[in-house]
């Protein structure tokens, strides 16, 4: 069971009402994020860590709030030793529940989510958000193994704060497990 502690945000009445209401339009929204780490003898390490990291997302948003998402990430690791390697569970978009991982130097990733709207009340927010995500991650033989699942996220956001409850079931397809957790707090 995974249980995190979000932070307490008050939101003023025309947040309230902007988040009740309907939009006029289709909203569309887009992120890429390249990133580099780096780190050596000179930066106080005991070996070099080098990798490189660039994803992207698509996003659109519903003149009734409900939300589709696409996203994608690829990774590479240079010189890095087995406690840096890229981690399959970091290749995914944390919405799934896993209790396993491969490790390796380089991997891709990709997966999408709809967030549905059951209720919007002033009391607050209930949704349903299915969930496909998808990783492979290279072994040392140079074969890739696959870290993927789906399953749906239910929410409740009070809308006086900030302050989302989460139901998470996932179904591990590399493994055939299932996991179920609990969360309070996080992006909604």
């Amino acid at each position: 069971m995974n249980i995190y502690l979000g932070s307490f945000i008050k939101l003023n009445k025309q947040e309230k009402k902007a988040m009740l209401r309907d939009l006029p339009r289709v909203k569309r929204g887009k992120l890429a994020t390249i990133s580099y780490t780096y780190g050596g003898p000179g930066t106080g390490s005991k070996y070099e860590i080098q990798k490189l990291s660039l994803s992207g997302s698509y996003m659109w948003e519903f003149k009734t709030r409900h939300r589709l998402a696409l996203f994608a990430k690829t990774q590479q690791a240079y010189k890095a030793p087995f406690s840096n390697l890229i981690e399959s569970s970091d290749m995914l978009f944390g919405l799934g529940i896993y209790d396993r991982e491969q490790r390796g130097k380089r991997g891709y990733s990709f997966g999408s989510s709809f967030t549905y709207f059951i209720m919007r009340k002033k009391a607050g927010l209930l949704s349903l958000m299915p969930f496909y995500e998808q990783a492979f991650v290279n072994s040392a033989d140079n074969h890739y193994s696959s870290h993927s699942g789906i399953g749906a996220i239910l929410t409740y956001q009070f809308l006086h704060i900030y302050l989302p409850i989460n139901l998470n079931y996932t179904y591990n397809l590399s493994d055939s497990s299932h996991h179920i957790g609990f969360r309070i707090g996080g992006h909604f």
